[in-house]
């Protein structure tokens, strides 16, 4: 169980692109997924499941009240701790990640003994936009400043990029029932990570952005 690799998906009105998610996710490298349909309105996570529903991959679990993308994601990240997943990679829904990126992951977990933490980071500037919305850009820039200041680690690159993952040693560290539920998870978590003394491994991914409002 070693090098066992797990991916969360948390669902929320993402019914126009988990399926194309799902059917890029190579199970060469990845054992199981885990899917949370954060109480959708448009059954992102009922979808899905009759597409995909081989027990030895997918899990599926249906909160019954909306918790947010964070809050959807901890019960995954719980979950996949039950199953003793030794690696857990958090993954959007709405197919903007490069899962190239999630392959480096594990091949980073796997070589590198010391690194317990690897997250994506885009190039934030205005000549390598791409796509992405201008409102987002300045405020992933923000965001970034702010937390350097306030985690005093101005190596992090573009904390609001929502591929992570990590070992379970590590992440069994934190208080999770403590992390913020809202749009700040990403910056709470690795917040906390560093707090732990996580040894960070930043790997440069692309986003695609289709019909992002």
């Amino acid at each position: 169980m070693n090098n066992k690799l797990c991916i969360v998906i948390p669902c929320y009105k993402v019914e126009n692109h988990i399926l194309d998610v799902l059917k890029k996710i190579n199970f060469n490298y990845v054992d199981h997924i885990i899917i949370v349909d954060d109480f959708c309105p448009n059954k992102s996570g009922f979808k899905s499941k009759k597409k995909f529903n081989n027990k030895k991959k997918f899990t599926y679990i249906f909160l019954k009240k909306n918790l947010g993308v964070g809050g959807a994601t901890l019960e995954g990240i719980k979950l996949a701790l039950k199953k003793e997943f030794n690696y857990i990679v958090k993954l959007d829904g709405d197919d903007q990640h490069d899962f190239k990126t999630i392959k480096d992951f594990f091949k980073i977990f796997k070589s590198k003994k010391n690194v317990n933490c690897c997250k994506g980071y885009r190039e934030l500037s205005l000549l390598n936009l791409k796509g992405m919305p201008i409102i987002r850009f300045f405020g992933n820039i923000f965001m970034t400043y702010i937390f350097r200041i306030i985690s005093n680690k101005y190596y992090i690159k573009d904390v609001t990029n929502g591929l992570i993952g990590f070992d379970k040693k590590i992440i069994k560290k934190i208080n999770l029932n403590q992390i913020k539920k809202n749009f700040f998870f990403e910056q709470d978590l690795l917040f906390n990570l560093i707090k732990k003394r996580a040894k960070i491994y930043q790997i440069k991914t692309k986003t695609i952005y289709a019909d992002e409002k």
